[in-house]
């Protein structure tokens, strides 16, 4: 054990003992003492021999540090001093002086100073969204006497409030008003966002009241109110349909992968659809199919001789195929850009159709801007 003195107690042989040496007040003096001989250590060791007498290495003997040529003739050119070797060549350091006018800035500074704007490329910026924007009225005193149009437009809030409850009303015919009723009953409505066209005459405009359709067909004018208008209804099962192969070709044309499982798919599908009946759909943004699988598809359904386009915040465009209940249901984006590549397999498309909430808001905002100019022109 140790002493309670805390003096160390060496009680085997080859204990070494670490102590400074003495440098002569050298290290105060910035010179560096140099070893003689012995371990690569600073410290003076001792080493124990069997007999007990400690063996003390060789002290360390002071060397005056002498300073590099190099190294001394580099400070005074930093310093602006006389060099100690004035025959040793110094490789000048030159500031090199540019004039505005040749900096790679300009003379402005501006680093996009005189670019021609033609070479810049921004992404596109997203166009905009298509909202509710109220008709443009005509003056009020221009329309007092039209009282055929505003009882028309009275026919349309109440066949407005039938829809919204899940009835289907009775058409609105406005061949038989005058001219400028007419006029103000098409300038009141305004257009909206769903336009039908067929390859049978019938040109179906949406108004700025989701689910008041102004049909066109021929000479014959009128305003139906509900999720489609019964005009499209009516002309679909007239329309004829196409009939797909049961098998595919031994060996597959060149350059098709998954055309005749998905027309297998697709003729299923049709063949089960009722008007209750949810959406069987066919994402071709994900599904692999080659550009030779979709010339060969669209040969085979056709057009159907229906088209709707929705517009929104881009658009959709819905087209009939040739086969019944079949439909290419197409998302774009305000650039015009394919987004979303579908088929659905459905009695109606639901992206076309005005849902029972559009119903009662058209209902509601219909009847205020009615009351309202009945208003103005009475007072």
């Amino acid at each position: 054990m140790g002493d309670r003195t805390g003096a160390p107690q060496h009680a085997a042989a080859g204990r070494v003992d670490l102590a400074e040496p003495d440098d002569g007040g050298l290290r105060g003096q910035g010179v560096r003492p140099q070893r003689v001989g012995g371990p690569p250590s600073g410290r003076a060791v001792s080493a124990e021999r069997e007999d007990g007498i400690a063996a003390r290495a060789p002290l360390l003997q002071p060397r005056l540090e002498q300073p590099s040529p190099g190294r001394e003739r580099g400070q005074d050119i930093l310093h602006g001093r006389a060099s100690t070797n004035p025959g040793a060549p110094v490789k000048p350091f030159p500031i090199p002086v540019v004039s505005p006018s040749s900096s790679p800035l300009g003379a402005t500074g501006n680093p996009i100073a005189g670019m021609d704007d033609e070479g810049l490329d921004f992404m596109p910026v997203p166009g905009p969204m298509e909202t509710f924007h109220p008709p443009i009225l005509p003056d009020p005193e221009a329309v007092a006497a039209c009282t055929q149009g505003w009882a028309a437009l009275e026919e349309t809030v109440a066949a407005l409030a039938e829809a919204a409850q899940g009835d289907s009303p009775s058409p609105i015919l406005l061949n038989e008003l005058p001219q400028a009723d007419r006029e103000l009953v098409s300038q009141l409505l305004g257009e909206g966002e769903v336009r039908i066209t067929t390859t049978h005459g019938i040109v179906i405009q949406e108004s700025v009241y989701a689910g008041v359709w102004q049909v066109r067909q021929g000479d014959e004018v009128h305003i139906e109110v509900g999720p489609l208008p019964a005009a499209l209804l009516d002309l679909l099962p007239t329309l004829p349909s196409v009939t797909l192969p049961e098998t595919a070709p031994d060996p597959l044309p060149e350059g098709v992968m998954n055309l005749f499982p998905v027309l297998a798919e697709i003729g299923a599908a049709s063949a089960e659809v009722t008007p209750e009946s949810p959406p069987h759909i066919l994402n071709f943004t994900l599904l692999p199919m080659t550009p030779r699988d979709f010339d060969l598809l669209d040969a085979a359904l056709g057009r159907g001789g229906v088209s709707i386009l929705s517009k929104g915040y881009g658009n959709c465009r819905i087209t009939r195929t040739g086969l019944r209940h079949a439909w290419w249901v197409q998302y774009f984006n305000t650039q015009d850009q394919p987004i979303l590549n579908t088929m659905e397999v459905v009695h109606l498309p639901q992206a076309a159709q005005a849902t029972v909430e559009d119903l009662a808001d058209s209902r509601d905002r219909l009847t205020r801007t009615v009351r309202e100019y009945r208003e103005m022109i009475a007072s």
